[in-house]
């Protein structure tokens, strides 16, 4: 037994009748008013944390900074690693370092490594060699 042909093609039409309306809707629609962008400002406050600076040797001078504010300045610095706890604030950005050191003419290039470990945050470490005598090298650190 067949079905009725013309209620047949009417379900049919109805089907395709009940997709082409939220088709058109997404095909054929107007974009709204652009959103404005919100600039949000960088969260950032003060975090306890560890650095750890090693050496494979020892320096005559040692250096390191962020920004303006001297984090570690020895003329004589102590044996490797060197350990300084200290509240930083650290933003989404992350943050850079100026690191500077002196060596005895004798020495070959040496390497020196930085540690930061902020509490609730992934240990980074980064490695610089020195160049002659001497270093001057800028490490940033970024956690996402």
């Amino acid at each position: 037994m067949r079905g009725y042909p013309p209620i047949q093609l009417f379900f049919l039409m109805l089907a395709f009748g009940a997709m082409a309306v939220p088709l058109a809707r997404l095909t054929f629609a107007k974009p709204d008013a652009a959103a404005p962008v919100a600039r949000a400002k960088v969260a950032s406050h003060l975090i306890p944390t560890l650095l750890r600076l090693r050496y494979a040797h020892p320096p005559k001078s040692l250096s390191l900074r962020l920004g303006s504010r001297e984090l570690l300045s020895s003329s004589t610095p102590a044996a490797s690693p060197v350990e300084v706890s200290l509240d930083l604030d650290i933003p989404r950005d992350g943050v850079e370092f100026a690191l500077t050191g002196a060596w005895d003419e004798s020495t070959a290039d040496t390497a020196v490594t930085l540690e930061i470990q902020p509490e609730a945050l992934d240990l980074k470490t980064e490695t610089r060699w020195s160049t002659g005598a001497s270093m001057t090298e800028v490490i940033s650190f970024q956690w996402k």
